[in-house]
């Protein structure tokens, strides 16, 4: 994620007429919740593919995949990699996408400070999707080489005794069992769900609806102004001076 935010200032600095307000400061958090769910994706799909072979790996008597050996076991290595990529790329780069086309659109607002933020989000999250796909991606995988033989995680010159049982791959996670064999039945199989949900949408479709009526166009320009600004002080005094 820092290197996405690195690339991101790189690539925007030297477009013209742009300019890093502080606005851009709160981009940190939007390339932090991209990045952390991309990479959540990723892993997933990747160690469900991963457990599949390790399972039909132990069935045929065979070691586990993720060792290195001949070139017979790096291509399987390699193949289980890029099934597990091509099931989560799909998702990451839809995801990519629509973020970068909001993003962009909102650049072309009329408020020079949200269209530079969102000229600098827009290529922020290409710069993430580009850093998971190659570098996150890398890490992924040594990483999966390094508990295949016994390695642990910060001193990885230090190997796990033979005598200290690791816990083993599991193909879901405890939320998608918990979603697959709680949540799921109910969804699918409880029509009183089903129609309290429906009722919701509904409730709160008509509320929004209504909501909408009192939208007005325009707002405040202090409202733009931190709380303690040297400006805030003069549209204080100048909106009490309209006013009276």
């Amino acid at each position: 994620m820092l290197c996405s935010l690195c690339q991101c200032h790189v690539v925007c600095v030297d477009l013209p007429g742009s300019r890093c307000a502080r606005l851009s400061q709160i981009l940190l958090y939007v390339v932090f919740g991209v990045g952390i769910d991309d990479a959540f994706i990723i892993a997933a799909s990747v160690d469900k593919e991963l457990y599949r072979a390790r399972e039909k790996a132990r069935k045929a008597g065979k070691p586990d995949p993720a060792l290195r050996g001949d070139a017979a076991r790096e291509a399987e290595f390699a193949d289980i990699c890029g099934k597990g990529l091509a099931d989560a790329g799909s998702s990451i780069a839809f995801t990519s996408i629509t973020d970068l086309a909001a993003f962009f659109l909102g650049s072309f607002t009329s408020i020079p400070a949200t269209s530079w933020f969102c000229l600098y989000a827009g290529t922020a999250v290409m710069a993430v999707f580009f850093m998971q796909a190659t570098l996150f991606a890398a890490c992924l995988f040594a990483d999966i080489r390094r508990q295949a033989v016994r390695h642990k995680d910060v001193f990885t010159c230090c190997a796990v005794p033979e005598t200290v049982e690791l816990k083993p791959l599991q193909e879901l996670s405890w939320l998608q069992r918990s979603m697959k064999d709680k949540y799921a039945p109910i969804v699918a199989r409880s029509r009183k769900f089903q129609g309290a949900v429906i009722f919701g949408f509904v409730a709160l479709l008509a509320t929004a609806g209504y909501g909408a009526t009192d939208i007005e166009r325009g707002f405040p320009v202090i409202d733009l102004t931190p709380d303690v600004h040297y400006a805030r002080d003069y549209l204080e005094v100048q909106e009490e001076c309209v006013a009276v």
